[in-house]
């Protein structure tokens, strides 16, 4: 068994929570999230699918992930990063490899 689950940093209570047998992907439940419109998405490289991040890019929703080190990316954008917090990279990126 598997509990998905949405938070909603406005409020204190989960937006979203569908309980799944322990077979199923998490990719295939995130599939069918819809978000408000700025939304930011916070995902592990196993959610890497550019047709599912196209997705939420069309639907007006941001996300942050770590990206898979073999993807071949055009950096568009670098943003100071305050390195202390953790946080190494800030760029917005292009994908330019075949699947991208």
């Amino acid at each position: 068994m598997k509990v998905h689950t949405l938070l909603d940093h406005a409020g204190h209570i989960p937006a979203f929570v569908v309980v799944t047998e322990g077979q199923r992907r998490d990719l295939a439940v995130a599939r069918g999230l819809h978000g408000p419109v700025g939304s930011m998405v916070a995902m592990d490289r196993g959610y890497i699918d550019y047709q599912f991040l196209f997705h939420l890019h069309q639907e007006g929703l941001y996300f942050v992930t770590r990206q898979k080190v073999n993807a071949q990316v055009n950096v568009m954008a670098r943003f100071a990063v305050n390195r202390s917090t953790g946080v190494t990279a800030d760029h917005e990126v292009v994908l330019s490899g075949p699947k991208g």
